[in-house]
């Protein structure tokens, strides 16, 4: 999940971490009770998850973490032990139990009714978690079962570095559920190492930062956390590989309170914009926050820091926006922000991919949308059923660009590199890997996916590229 590198507030997964969990002997559910029409859950009836976490010797691991998802999603992206961490994924059971000391551990899933597919999770400090970091695409362990049935589910896992701290205000008040988004930062690049979030207590633990980060040929990379509650200022870890050993499990985060902007979003009309998209921050630091406007258009951001800054308003809904300049010194309350119409050029061409409607990426669609791509395929509608690509929940103002490891610059580009990537198998499915840039109310930032498409669609982008190829000069 390597990412075009910006001087701006982390996106990807800011804004829908929950709290942190407090660990339990044995095995717990975390999420919701069954539900009594299943009918009676009995012991026997139940299904079972046992096997032994090993290192990659062999050896047993003692008191390992293993959690699993019923039924099964992206473990990468879940919470320690309250829910989901980042992105729309189908509601789940989150259950969990330790090891003993041959590294064995047992889990029962009561409730099921027919086969059902289980993800599993497990971690201990000193090594990697099993799923993997964000930008290696992650280890999906995933594992069928049904009642009645006990099913064998070994894991290995591989040794890493391990941290533990605390994320406290500046009185020294704990704060929870603020969002720890690790990475691996390069010249002009990065990637996703681990998301997770604090606990009632303000503690945090990584686990998947290896010994020493991939070589990208961009020199050694640097190891950036960052801490992101709603209420605070950012704060982050420049590079945590220099942490001392010593200091490796006591890390001390302090966020600050900063300031708070509130406000009203009127239209070019004078009447509220309610669900408009409000973001502020620093003019030299991109955005630090973001959100949505409530129906009758109001809006409250906090822990903004000081100095020229911009407030940043659109509502795609109508096609209009705004930008008020602001030098921050102290709190801004009662602010109208009113809104002007988005100027879309005219003359704009447009391609049917995948259902898709794009277009190149030019100086003046930069300017209506406020993009920070100079270059790509820029989708100006996703299409009826954006959802059967698998690429997450795409919209109008994303900008593809990126296919398989090679930029891409225009449509034409875009459609050329899709066929000529050999693509992945994940889930018995051949993919392409995809980057787009997106800027949503719970941040901004890349999203790399894999895209997948039919044999008939496939002779379509050809028959595309012909009629792209015969156009070009």
């Amino acid at each position: 999940m390597l990412a075009q590198r910006r001087a701006t507030r982390l996106g990807a997964f800011g804004g829908m971490l929950v709290a942190g969990f407090a660990a339990l002997p044995l095995a717990a559910v975390f999420a919701a009770e069954p539900d009594p029409a299943d009918g009676p859950t009995e012991k026997g009836r139940a299904a079972i998850l046992r096997g032994r976490v090993t290192d990659e010797g062999g050896a047993p691991l003692a008191d390992v973490r293993v959690r699993a998802a019923i039924p099964a999603i992206d473990m990468r992206f879940v919470d320690v032990g309250r829910g989901l961490v980042d992105g729309p994924q189908v509601p789940c059971k989150l259950m969990e139990t330790r090891t003993d000391a041959n590294g064995s551990y047992r889990l029962e899933i009561p409730g099921i009714t027919g086969p059902t597919k289980v993800s599993l999770d497990a971690m201990t400090p000193g090594y990697r978690r099993l799923v993997g970091t964000l930008m290696s695409g992650g280890d999906p362990r995933t594992f069928d079962v049904k009642p009645g049935a006990e099913v064998e589910a070994s894991l290995k896992l591989k040794p890493s570095l391990y941290f533990r701290g605390t994320v406290v205000d500046e009185q020294g008040k704990p704060i929870s559920g603020a969002s720890v988004s690790a990475n691996a930062s390069y010249v002009t690049v990065s990637g996703g190492i681990e998301r997770t979030a604090t606990g009632r207590d303000g503690s945090f633990e990584l686990f998947c930062y290896s010994e020493k980060l991939p070589d990208i040929g961009q020199g050694a990379g640097r190891g950036l956390v960052y801490f992101i509650h709603p209420d605070y200022v950012h704060g982050q870890i420049d590079n945590i590989y220099t942490v001392a050993l010593k200091d490796r499990e006591s890390l001390r985060i302090v966020l600050r309170t900063g300031y708070k902007v509130t406000g009203t979003v009127l239209g070019r009309t004078g009447k509220p914009v309610p669900h408009a998209m409000v973001m502020a921050g620093r003019k030299d630091l991109g955005h630090e926050r973001s959100t949505q406007t409530d129906a009758n258009g109001k809006f409250v951001l906090r822990g903004l820091s000081g100095g020229p800054s911009v407030l940043k308003a659109r509502s795609l809904e109508f096609k209009q926006k705004a930008e008020v300049p602001m030098a921050l010194d102290g709190d801004r309350v009662e602010l109208v922000v009113r809104l002007k119409p988005i100027v879309v050029p005219g003359g704009v061409k447009t391609y049917s991919v995948l259902d898709m409607k794009l277009a190149d990426v030019t100086p003046a669609l930069k300017s209506a949308y406020d993009l920070w791509n100079d270059r790509g395929a820029f989708i100006l509608d996703p299409g009826p059923n954006p959802g059967r690509l698998k690429i997450g929940d795409i919209t109008e103002g994303d900008v593809f660009w990126m296919v398989g490891n090679q930029r891409i610059g225009s449509v034409r580009e875009f459609v050329d590199r899709l066929l000529a990537e050999p693509g992945v198998q994940i889930a018995g499915e051949r993919r392409i890997r995809v980057v787009y840039s997106y800027v949503r109310v719970d941040g901004e930032g890349n999203n790399t996916q894999y895209i997948r498409f039919t044999d008939d669609e496939r002779e379509q982008l050809k028959e595309l590229a012909d009629r792209l190829a015969a156009d070009s000069p």
